[in-house]
């Protein structure tokens, strides 16, 4: 906790968020104070990685700041402070047709994305099997089970300056950055989460 905690002060902004929602995961109430210093941060997704991470390590002092944002002016911020505090449910939209079940079986296997990584580039990275290229097809298949954007999440894995992945002839291969996060979500999942059997 102490070493995540470390890394919450990092300035690397996906470290610092990818810290922060390890602490929460852990519930890890020591890290509370760094949590409240981290609501007001500028960057909105260390922001909002403090805000849920207060809702689950904080102590009533916590829910009082949650219940401050709340009341706040930025609606985006109390509804994320809401959920925090109170637990938001996944609003269900209509029945897909029978070709979205159809595509969706054939890419997805049976498979339920889930819900709150709809478009999550280190989910995507952390459900690939080991560090090696991947084909296009291949690649979609697994991200489709743990991302409901798949084609988004594809997108974003090779895109911009902290790009995880490069695609070279509908080849996947990884950057050194993004082989160094599934190595940490590999040590996360084989350390920790793990003891949420227990």
């Amino acid at each position: 906790i102490e070493e995540l905690i470390e890394c919450a002060r990092s300035d690397n902004r996906v470290v610092q968020r990818r810290a922060l929602e390890a602490l929460s995961a852990l519930s890890a109430q020591e890290a509370q104070p760094l949590m409240e210093e981290l609501i007001d941060s500028p960057d909105i997704d260390i922001r909002n990685a403090a805000i849920k991470g207060l809702g689950d390590v904080g102590d009533e002092q916590g829910r009082e700041k949650l219940k401050a944002l709340m009341q706040g002016k930025d609606k985006k911020v109390a509804r994320i402070a809401a959920r925090a505090l109170y637990g938001g449910r996944h609003q269900p939209g209509r029945e897909p047709s029978e070709l979205s079940k159809t595509r969706d079986q054939r890419i997805r296997g049976g498979e339920r994305p889930i819900d709150n990584l709809h478009l999550s580039v280190v989910a995507a990275v952390s459900t690939l099997p080991e560090l090696r290229t991947y084909e296009e097809l291949e690649l979609t298949h697994l991200i489709a089970r743990v991302c409901g954007d798949y084609a988004g999440v594809r997108r974003k894995l090779v895109s911009g300056q902290d790009a995880l992945m490069r695609r070279e002839q509908g080849v996947y291969s990884f950057e050194p950055f993004g082989a160094a996060v599934w190595r940490v979500e590999r040590f996360i999942q084989d350390n920790f989460l793990a003891l949420e059997r227990y």
